[in-house]
């Protein structure tokens, strides 16, 4: 079973959680409902990414979102470690590094390397003595500079609609409701709901099950978990509902998908 951690567990009562430490060994795959950045200082080792490797390095910074699942192995390495939620950054920066176009590893230019060093440090005296504020606005300006690093487009103004993507990717995984994000947004429902196809293309609760079967795409291809894991752990409640529309959305069933992902992993090894 995949390890979940918890707002509650790792950065109630504060919204950042931030501290300097060593990893040593492995650290199995896991996912947190909220997001994570991990900077490199120095060592090695490798970062698993949706099943996919990174080799650990100085100076790379890894952004995590409640989508991703993660695992390191063989590490010894030295990191600056920062969990956080929605409310503790700026929402508009936060989407245009969680959009669909997400580079989950940002590699900074050594010119860089002791700015964000400096800034994560100064996070951390921050957080821990309890200055909210200040926290918020060294987060934002962490944010925006692997923003940068990444030479994304400006950003537009955030919108409602951007609003309640961020709030849906947090808690996909849960039963939440057209009304919950119309409540999380500050609008009706069905004014929220009209808004949808208008900006995204998709009603509600398509863009909603479009994250749920992408994420148990995911699961099946990279982890180990059982069909049934895999439709609970991708919010999905009724299992015979999960089964029914996967095969709809992918044209086989999900025992089916994750066979082919074996044998395609399997000719791979073997050339």
């Amino acid at each position: 079973m995949i390890n979940c951690l918890t707002k509650t567990d790792f950065i109630f009562p504060c919204e950042i959680n931030a501290s300097r430490k060593k990893i040593k060994g492995d650290y199995s795959t896991h996912w947190h409902d909220f997001h994570e950045i991990e900077f490199i200082i120095s060592g090695k080792g490798t970062y698993i990414i949706d099943g996919v490797c990174h080799e650990i390095k100085k100076g790379m910074l890894f952004f995590m979102t409640p989508v991703n699942f993660h695992e390191i192995k063989n590490s010894d390495a030295e990191i600056i470690n920062v969990m956080f939620s929605n409310d503790a950054c700026s929402r508009n920066t936060l989407f245009d590094l969680t959009g669909s176009n997400i580079n989950n590893i940002i590699s900074l230019r050594d010119e860089d390397f002791d700015v964000v060093l400096t800034l994560l440090n100064e996070l951390i005296f921050s957080a821990s003595n309890n200055h909210p504020q200040y926290s918020s606005s060294l987060l934002d300006c962490l944010l925006y500079k692997a923003k940068i690093s990444q030479k994304y487009k400006s950003s537009v103004n955030l919108t409602h609609v951007r609003a309640a993507m961020l709030y849906i990717q947090n808690n996909f995984r849960s039963n939440i409701s057209l009304d919950d994000v119309a409540s999380f947004v500050g609008l009706s429902a069905p004014y929220i709901s009209s808004l949808f196809p208008k900006e995204t293309g998709m009603t509600f609760k398509n863009y909603l099950s479009s994250l749920r079967f992408d994420y148990a795409k995911k699961l099946l291809t990279y982890s180990d978990l059982s069909i049934t894991q895999v439709c609970s752990e991708s919010g999905f409640e009724d299992y015979a509902n999960f089964l029914r529309h996967f095969k709809k959305h992918f044209g086989m069933t999900p025992n089916d998908f994750k066979k082919t992902q074996i044998n395609d992993k399997t000719i791979s090894e073997n050339y």
